[in-house]
């Protein structure tokens, strides 16, 4: 007897329907921009042992590298907040 799949299809029977998770905070915004949609890459040189530091650092975090050097450039940024002001006055907007 040939199988049928055309009615059910069996590896439905394998996957466990999606369960609803509870809304999370929205992610951290820098205060001074806008919601950004889009990337921007940037290649980066460091020292082998700075390397090493952010993997670890990230490991214990949960997250990734890109994710904690974006984290810290984005503190930096808020920080710098008169700097970035400054240009902004002297060349104006972006």
């Amino acid at each position: 007897m040939k199988k049928d799949f055309k009615a059910t299809n069996p590896a439905l029977e394998f996957i466990t329907p999606q369960e609803t998770q509870a809304p999370q905070d929205p992610p951290r915004q820098a205060a001074y921009t806008a919601v950004e949609t889009k990337s921007t890459r940037l290649n980066l040189v460091i020292k082998p042992s700075t390397a090493a530091a952010m993997r670890k650092i990230a490991t214990m975090k949960q997250t990734s590298v890109n994710g904690l050097i974006s984290l810290v450039l984005d503190d930096y940024a808020k920080q710098e907040a008169a700097a970035i002001e400054q240009y902004n006055g002297i060349f104006g907007g972006d």
